[in-house]
C-alpha cells in the first residue's frame, strides 16, 4: 500500500486483500484489522538524506528496503542523545523502539546493516572506557603503595558501551542504561528479551516506558544491589522474530509498553534468493562506509560543553501535523488505539529528526545548535510513522483476541516457557522432563495439562497444544 501524505490526509487504510501474510494461522480477521504491506512512495525513496539513500538503493523489495530504512533510523536516532525538541511541553530525544516480524526464512537478516551503521561508535566507546578502566587501576595501585596502611575503598568507573546485550539480566540493563548517555538494543531473535523482562531478575518494563517518554529511571533493589537513576535515558531498540516471539514479551497488554514498538513485517512468500548475488551485500559496504560518519556525528555531538541540537517545525509544518492525527483520534473506536496514534506522532516527530540531522551531517558536511525539518524529511517521516501506527494497531488487536491462552499473570514466566517449548503432541514423560528444566512444579505442570483452552488429552499419557484461539 502505497501512502502519499498529504495536508488533510485523515489515515484511510486499506481493508486487507486475498492472500495477505498472516502470521498467525489460527487469528480471525476483524473489522478493525488493517493491511499491513508498506512501500514508501518512490520520490520520498529518492531524495532520503546520506546514509540511508545509500542503504536501501540496492534492494528490489519494496517492504526489505523499508524495513532496513525503519530500522538504520532507530540505529542513529540512538547515537543522537544531544538532538532535542519540545513536545507537549517536554523535551524529547529520537528514541525508536523497531520490532520486524517475519517468518522463519523470509529475510530478517535484512536490517543488519543497521547495526553496522553504529559499530564503529560502540567499537569507540569501549576502548575508550577500558583505558580509563586500566587507568583507573594503575591510579589505585599507586595509591595503595603509598598509603599502605590505609584501606582504599574506591568504586572503578563503570564499563562504557553504545550496543547492549538484549539477553541481560533486567537488573544489568537499568545499569546500562543509567551508566551510558546513550546506547542501542540490537538482536536478532526477540525472545532474548525475554530475560530482562522477568520479574525475578527485575523486569525492566517500566524503565523501558520510561526511557521512551524520556524521563528519568531511577531503580533501587535490595536484591541486586542496585541502586541508581539518570536524568536523561536515551536507549533504543532493533529487534526482529516470528509473532510468536512478541507473545513472551507481553505481559499486559494494557501497561503501554507494546504500543511504543513500531512494528513492520515481511512477505511470508519464502523464495530462494541467489545468494551469490553481488547486490546482496551493498547495504552492508554502505554501512561500513557510513559508520565513522556516525562515530564523529555522536562524538561531535556529545563533545564537553557543547549545547543540545534543537529541532523545530516550521509553523506551515505544525500546522499539517496536527490537521493530520486530529482526524485520525477522532475516528479511533478504542482507548489503544488512540494510544498507539498518539504515540504514532510522537514517533512521527522523532523520525523527522533524525532524517534532517542527517541530511545536515552526511551532505551538507556540518550541524548547528537549531535545525528546522526538511520538507522532504517531514513527509516521509508522516509516510513512516502512519505505516507504523497501522502495524502496531494491528499487532495490538491480535494479541488481544489471544490474551487469554498466552498472556500469563505476572511474576512467574516460566508457564509461559513450559508452553512454548512442548512439541505439538508429547507424553507425560516429555512434559516431566521439561517441566524439571525449567522449574516448573509438578502440581503446577499437571493443572496447565490440564487446561482445555491449552492442552487436549487424546488419550492416557498423551497431550497435543491446541491452537491459541480454541476456546
Amino acid at each position: 500500500m502505497k501512502l502519499e501524505p498529504q495536508p488533510n490526509d485523515a489515515g484511510a487504510v486499506e481493508t486487507p486483500s486475498e492472500g495477505q501474510l498472516e502470521l498467525d494461522e489460527h487469528y480471525v480477521q476483524d473489522e478493525h484489522d488493517v493491511n499491513p504491506d508498506f512501500e514508501l512512495p518512490k520520490y520520498l525513496l529518492e531524495d532520503l538524506p546520506l546514509p540511508f539513500r545509500g542503504l536501501i538503493a540496492s534492494i528490489e523489495d519494496p517492504t526489505k528496503a523499508s524495513a532496513l530504512l525503519y530500522a538504520s533510523i532507530a540505529s542513529i536516532g540512538a547515537a543522537l542523545p544531544f538532538v532535542e525538541t519540545t513536545y507537549r511541553g517536554c523535551p524529547i530525544t529520537p528514541v525508536f523502539y523497531f520490532f520486524l516480524l517475519g517468518n522463519a526464512g523470509s529475510g530478517k537478516s535484512i536490517i543488519a546493516p543497521a547495526r553496522t551503521l553504529v559499530a564503529s561508535l560502540d567499537a569507540s566507546i569501549r576502548k575508550a572506557s577500558d583505558e580509563e578502566i586500566r587507568q583507573f587501576h594503575r591510579e589505585n595501585a599507586a595509591r595503595a603503595d603509598a598509603e599502605k596502611d590505609i584501606a582504599l575503598d574506591v568504586v572503578p568507573p563503570a564499563k562504557k558501551k553504545f550496543l547492549f546485550a538484549a539477553n541481560s539480566t533486567g537488573a544489568k540493563m537499568v545499569r546500562d542504561m543509567c551508566n551510558n548517555p546513550a546506547g542501542l538494543i540490537f538482536d536478532s531473535e526477540a525472545d532474548t528479551l525475554k530475560q530482562a523482562l522477568r520479574a525475578e531478575t527485575g523486569d525492566i518494563s517500566s524503565a523501558l516506558r520510561q526511557n521512551w517518554q524520556r524521563e528519568p529511571i531511577s531503580v533501587s533493589r535490595v536484591t541486586n544491589d542496585l541502586d541508581i537513576t539518570t536524568s536523561k535515558p536515551h536507549v533504543g531498540i532493533v529487534i526482529s522474530g516470528t509473532y510468536s516471539q512478541v507473545l513472551p514479551l507481553v505481559r499486559d497488554i494494557e501497561n503501554g509498553l507494546l504500543s511504543r514498538f513500531n512494528f513492520m513485517w515481511l512477505n511470508d512468500a519464502v523464495v530462494f534468493e541467489d545468494p551469490f548475488a553481488p547486490n546482496l551485500s551493498v547495504p552492508s559496504e554502505v554501512a561500513k562506509h557510513n559508520a565513522d560518519s556516525v562515530r564523529d556525528l555522536y562524538m561531535h555531538g556529545t563533545a564537553k560543553d557543547r549545547l543540545p541540537c534543537t529541532f523545530s517545525f516550521s509553523g506551515d509544518q505544525q500546522q499539517r501535523f496536527r490537521e493530520h492525527f486530529v482526524p485520525i483520534v477522532a475516528d479511533n473506536l478504542f482507548d489503544y488505539d488512540n494510544a498507539t496514534t498518539l504515540r504514532s506522532a510522537l514517533t512521527m516527530v522523532r523520525i523527522a529528526m533524525v532524517l534532517t540531522v542527517c541530511r545536515e551531517w552526511f551532505d551538507n558536511g556540518t550541524l548547528g545548535t537549531s535545525v528546522v525539518c526538511n520538507e522532504q524529511d517531514f513527509q516521509t517521516a508522516l509516510a513512516l510513522a502512519e505505516a507504523a501506527r497501522m502495524g502496531t494497531d494491528t499487532i495490538i488487536n491480535r494479541l488481544r483476541s489471544r490474551v487469554v491462552a498466552h498472556t500469563l499473570p505476572p511474576p512467574r514466566r516460566s508457564n509461559l516457557e513450559f508452553f512454548e517449548r512442548l512439541p505439538e503432541e508429547f507424553k507425560t514423560s516429555d512434559a516431566k522432563e521439561l517441566a524439571d528444566q525449567i522449574g516448573v512444579s509438578r502440581s503446577k505442570m499437571f493443572e496447565l495439562l490440564g487446561d482445555s483452552r491449552l492442552f487436549e488429552k487424546t488419550k492416557h499419557g498423551h497431550y497435543r497444544k491446541l491452537p491459541p484461539d480454541k476456546p
